[in-house]
């Protein structure tokens, strides 16, 4: 599948379910909140990993999930993926300085404001 890499200092903004953010292009790009929980979605029931409380495989609805991605380890670096139609890898690294640490925090915590949530794979 096709994956686009960006850095904490390629985001430009977040609001409205919209995480703005560029590229070596210097034009303006967007992940859409609400597509990477469509994706999400469509991901886990195409899968077949849901399973309900009594062990048997299940589907689950938009209204049954908030996740929009996965965090990862690889490579030594921790990362979110983005569940857009192109996969989107925020690269965060192991060693991050105080300025990014203080912008992923507040990037977070925004997250859990509007109601995302990120499945952690590690």
């Amino acid at each position: 599948m096709e994956e686009i890499t960006i850095r904490i200092s390629d985001i430009k903004d977040f609001s409205g379910g919209v995480i703005t953010y560029t590229l070596s292009d210097d034009l303006e790009h967007y992940i859409d909140l609400e597509r990477c929980r469509k994706n999400w979605v469509d991901h886990v029931n195409s899968s077949g990993s849901y399973m309900d409380q009594n062990g048997n495989k299940a589907v689950i609805s938009m209204d049954d999930s908030r996740y929009i991605g996965t965090s990862d380890t690889i490579y030594e670096e921790r990362c979110v993926i983005f569940y857009e139609d192109v996969r989107v890898r925020l690269l965060i690294g192991q060693n991050i300085n105080k300025e990014d640490k203080i912008f992923l925090e507040e990037f977070f915590r925004k997250l859990l404001q509007e109601q995302y949530l990120v499945f952690d794979n590690t």
